[in-house]
Parts: C-alpha cells; structure tokens; sequence
C-alpha cells in the first residue's frame, strides 16, 4: 500500500490519479491516505478513486470519532499511527484505573480499546516485552499473562 502522506496544495482528486497511474503500473495494490481532515477524505471518496486505509494519530483520549465513523461507513479501514501517544498513555488516570479493573497494563488497556474501535493499531516498540504486550492485546485475554 502506497500512502499519500500529509497533503499538500495540490488538489486531493489530482494526487490520487497520480498515485492511481502508480496503481496501474503495478508499483502497489493499494492507495491509503494519511493525516486527511474530514474535509479532505470527501474530496478524495469523491474523486471515484478507491481509498483502502487513513493513517491517522489516535490514542484513548484523542479519538476523532467522527472521521472514524465516516471511513468506516465508506468502507476506508482506519489504522491509529502511534496508538499509546509515544508513551504518554500509561499516565493517564483513567485509563490506568481501568486497565487495573482488568488486570492488565494501561498500554494493553489503550491498544484493547482501540481495536474494539475495529481500527488497526501500529504500536512502536522497541523491547521485546513491550512487543509480546502489543501482541497480547489482540488475544483477547484479560489479565496480564493471560492469552
């Protein structure tokens, strides 16, 4: 998938028939965008171009649940780019309460509610526990060691 990543001044419709020759000429199979307003994801539905994914910045506590929703009801799968906030996730309160009603960490929690959302999450992480923690989120469990 070939993102159109932070648009610029050209006009949407225009940018995704240049990335549609790309499509065609077999460099990718799909065209995502990324950082789209509400506004910008119209122009580019409109467009008659088939948009597969928006990249977006999404974590618990900023969750543009109106641009979700419009994706989603136009068939456009959503992938939350750095789902825990670099980080700043785990100092949330509530979340950090929640996530110790369910017994696991607040990063599992923020990822675990971001898929019930039905988006993709991306998660960094740069230790192999972290990893194993991400990959947790999507089993289901709901204690830490759990799967």
């Amino acid at each position: 998938m070939l993102l159109v990543h932070w648009p610029d001044d050209r006009p949407v419709p225009q940018v995704l028939k240049d990335f549609e020759l790309l499509k065609k000429a077999g460099i990718t199979r799909h065209i995502g965008v990324s950082n789209f307003s509400i506004r910008q994801m119209r122009e580019a539905l409109a467009s008659g171009i088939v948009v597969y994914n928006h990249q977006f910045h999404i974590y618990p506590g900023s969750v543009n649940r109106e641009l979700i929703t419009y994706c989603q009801d136009n068939h456009v799968s959503v992938t939350a780019y750095s789902p825990l906030d670099e980080g700043r996730v785990v100092n949330d309160r509530k979340l950090s309460e929640a996530a110790r009603q369910q017994g696991i960490t607040p990063a599992r929690a923020a990822l675990k509610q971001l898929l019930a959302l039905g988006l993709i999450v991306i998660p960094k992480a740069s230790k192999r526990e972290h990893l194993e923690e991400n990959f947790a989120a999507l089993s289901g469990g709901d204690r830490d060691g759990q799967s």
